[in-house]
Parts: C-alpha cells; sequence; structure tokens
C-alpha cells in the first residue's frame, strides 16, 4: 500500500494535533489536582498494584474496542496506520492511562510520563489523518 506522510512540521502545526495535545494537557492539569486518593507516592505497594491492574484492564479494554470496530466499521484512519505505528499508538494509549489512574498524591512529577505518551500519540493520530494513501 504506498502512501505518502506529511512532513512533521505540517503534522506539528495541524489542527488536529494542537487540539489534541491541548486536550491531554487539560487532562493532566485536572489530574495533578486530583490525584489517586489511595496511593501516597512511589514507594508504595499500592502504586505497583494499581499499575499492574490498570494495565490489564486498559489492555483488555484497548483490544476489546478495536474488535468491536473492525467488526462493525467500514474504516478508519487507523486502517492507514503502519503494523508498528499501530502498536505505537496502543502501547502510548496503554501507558498514559496506567500513569494517568495510578498518580501518586506525593509524585505528582509522574504526570509528565502520561503527559509526553500523549504528545507522542497526539503526534502519530495526526500523521495518521493526514496520510494521504494511494490505490494501486
Amino acid at each position: 500500500m504506498p502512501y505518502l506522510d506529511t512532513t512533521p512540521s505540517k503534522i506539528i502545526k495541524s489542527k488536529d494535533f494542537l487540539l489534541i495535545v491541548l486536550g491531554f494537557t487539560v487532562l493532566c492539569i485536572f489530574r495533578v489536582f486530583h490525584p489517586h486518593p489511595h496511593i501516597k507516592d512511589t514507594s508504595s505497594k499500592a502504586f505497583y498494584e494499581a499499575l499492574i491492574g490498570y494495565t490489564v484492564i486498559n489492555a483488555f479494554l484497548i483490544f476489546l474496542y478495536e474488535l468491536l470496530v473492525n467488526a462493525f466499521s467500514k474504516g478508519d484512519e487507523f486502517n492507514k496506520a503502519l503494523p508498528y505505528e499501530k502498536w505505537l499508538v496502543r502501547l502510548l494509549a496503554i501507558v498514559f492511562l496506567d500513569f494517568w489512574l495510578a498518580l501518586p498524591k506525593d509524585d505528582s512529577w509522574l504526570i509528565l510520563i502520561p503527559w509526553l505518551s500523549g504528545i507522542v500519540s497526539a503526534y502519530y493520530h495526526a500523521k495518521l489523518r493526514l496520510r494521504k494513501v494511494y490505490l494501486a
């Protein structure tokens, strides 16, 4: 499947990218002020238990969502993704949700992990939306 990607500067300046980044930023700012109520810091056992639990739940939900979308829709921009891009977007979504949900009270700096994964995810989503696919 031949395709043509837009330049990175056009992707970063696109409206889609900026809106997604704004959304991730608002979510992360909200979470800093409202961290997980039962997790004090990263040295606690509850943090790692929550991280493992959220990883399993999020992975299950993401793959279930993909199965349902593939079964009932005709196509979306995710169909334009290369195999490594699909796995990267899945992994970034899991990392974002895991660390966003399990943010401890005393270690608010950890919000940088979901925020950065959100920025990279926004880049790939905008890249896929702007990708031109040529039918051979």
